[in-house]
C-alpha cells in the first residue's frame, strides 16, 4: 500500500518536497505541522516545527487528511482564547484584545480582526480574539508575541484572568459524623 501511495504522492504532485502540511492525527495522536523533506517509493521524509525528522509511510499522506498550507490561499485565519472574569468591561477588553493584534507585523491589518464571546466558562467569560495572518511555520510564535501583548496591556488596565477556583464545604459538626 505505501508503494502504491509513493507512486500516487510522485504522480499527482499535490505534496511537493518544501511544502508544509498539517498531518490530521488519528484518535490518539494531535495533528502533525511539518516541512516536506523528501518522497521516497514507500516513505516520506518529514520536519516538524521542534526541529524532529520524522520518517513516516505514505500511505499517511494518501489515507489520512492533509492541509497543504503551500497550495491555494496562504492567507489563514486564527484565535486565541482568553478568559476574563465574570462582570468585567468587555469593551475594553475587546478594545485591548483588538489593539494586541493590530500591534503585531505578520496580522494582515485589510482583513478583518474582531473578538466574539465564544462561551460561559466555570472560571469566567471566554472571549475569542479573530485575526488573519499568512500561513506560517511561526504562528505558534506569533500568537505567544500577541498573548504577550495581551498579557501586558491587561496588566496596565488592571484586568484580571482569573485563576481556576472550587469551594470545598466542609461539615465540622461532630453530631453529623458517622463512626465505622
Amino acid at each position: 500500500k505505501d508503494l502504491i501511495a509513493g507512486v500516487v504522492l510522485l504522480l499527482e504532485g499535490n505534496i511537493k518536497i518544501g511544502d508544509i502540511v498539517e498531518i490530521s492525527g488519528t484518535s490518539n495522536q494531535s495533528s502533525v505541522v511539518a516541512k516536506i523533506l523528501k518522497i521516497n517509493a514507500r516513505t516520506t521524509q518529514i520536519e516538524t516545527r521542534e526541529g524532529n525528522v520524522l520518517i513516516i509511510p505514505n500511505t499517511r499522506l494518501t489515507q489520512q487528511q492533509v492541509e497543504n498550507w503551500t497550495h491555494g490561499s496562504t492567507l489563514s485565519c486564527f484565535n486565541i482564547e482568553v478568559v476574563v472574569d465574570y462582570g468585567a468591561n468587555l469593551e475594553l477588553i475587546s478594545k485591548l484584545l483588538i489593539d494586541s493584534a493590530m500591534s503585531h507585523p505578520k496580522v494582515k491589518k485589510d482583513q478583518p480582526i474582531f473578538t466574539r464571546m465564544a462561551n460561559f466558562s466555570d472560571n469566567g467569560l471566554v472571549i475569542e480574539l479573530i485575526f488573519w495572518a499568512d500561513q506560517s511555520w511561526d504562528i505558534n510564535n506569533y500568537k505567544s508575541e500577541i498573548r504577550f501583548e495581551i498579557d501586558r496591556l491587561f496588566r496596565e488596565y488592571d484586568i484580571k484572568i482569573p485563576y481556576p477556583k472550587r469551594d470545598i464545604l466542609m461539615n465540622s459538626d461532630k453530631e453529623n459524623l458517622i463512626e465505622k
